[in-house]
């Protein structure tokens, strides 16, 4: 927003394995920040032995969507 100036973005992300894949990246622009986020799945369905693999792929899109941006008054 006007009046304001971007401190801190979060860092970019790009995790794969064998369950699927997860990339974020944070920009900022003079007028605007873009934040792009895709998720990719292998599979509709895990095996138990799969299982462990496919919850760190969900886990890194979860901390991802935590992070935290930074705006100050300017």
């Amino acid at each position: 927003p006007t009046g304001y100036k971007l401190t801190r973005l979060p860092e970019n992300r790009d995790f794969s394995n064998t369950t699927g894949l997860y990339k974020s990246s944070y920009r900022q622009t003079s007028d605007y920040i873009q934040v792009q986020r895709n998720l990719v799945l292998n599979n509709d369905v895990y095996s138990q032995d799969e299982y462990p693999a496919f919850q760190k792929l969900i886990r890194q899109k979860v901390s991802d969507v935590k992070s935290i941006m930074v705006l100050e008054k300017a």
